[in-house]
């Protein structure tokens, strides 16, 4: 169990129970220059956690291992901003829609590696999310008033197919 501490500096706190009155271990969270605190999105297993920023230049993620303390940015290129959207089942790799203020992609990133491959999805892809042998599903819109699809592919990226349409909204 996890929760984040706010004051007096930004907190990670690990505990066995929400019930815990001593946590098992706290770990500071620095902000990296010009950005403040988004999300935590933890790995399906395993220690680690992605912790989502906004910064001024756009938002970023970095992957917390919680059992170690260190953090690491998972783009190579500061400069491209990215989101979280989703992890493999596994914890093995995650998804990223970077780019959404410059050259918008869906990217999945391998942890062990930081290889970075683009998905032939649409780039305007809001919303992601595995089912546990790894098909993937996925929403996306082509701005207010085009209304949203959602479609649903193999994890090789073969098979694709719409599983819904709203013309009217998101």
């Amino acid at each position: 169990f996890y929760y984040l501490r706010l004051e007096p500096t930004l907190t990670l706190v690990l505990a066995s129970s929400p019930e815990a009155v001593t946590p098992q271990q706290e770990m500071p969270l620095t902000a990296p220059g010009g950005c403040a605190f988004w999300a935590l999105n933890p790995a399906p297993v395993g220690p680690l956690i992605a912790i989502e920023w906004e910064c001024t230049a756009g938002p970023t993620v970095q992957v917390l291992d919680t059992g170690t303390g260190k953090t690491r940015f998972l783009l190579d290129d500061a400069t491209v901003d990215n989101r979280f959207l989703a992890w493999e089942p596994d914890g093995s790799a995650l998804y990223l829609k970077a780019g959404p203020l410059s050259n918008p992609q869906v990217l999945r990133v391998t942890l062990r590696d930081s290889y970075a491959r683009a998905l032939s999805i649409s780039p305007n892809t809001y919303d992601l999310n595995l089912s546990p042998a790894g098909d993937i599903l996925y929403a996306f819109s082509n701005g207010f008033g085009f209304g949203s699809e959602t479609w649903l592919m193999e994890a090789n990226g073969r098979h694709q197919r719409q599983v819904n349409a709203d013309v009217a909204g998101i």
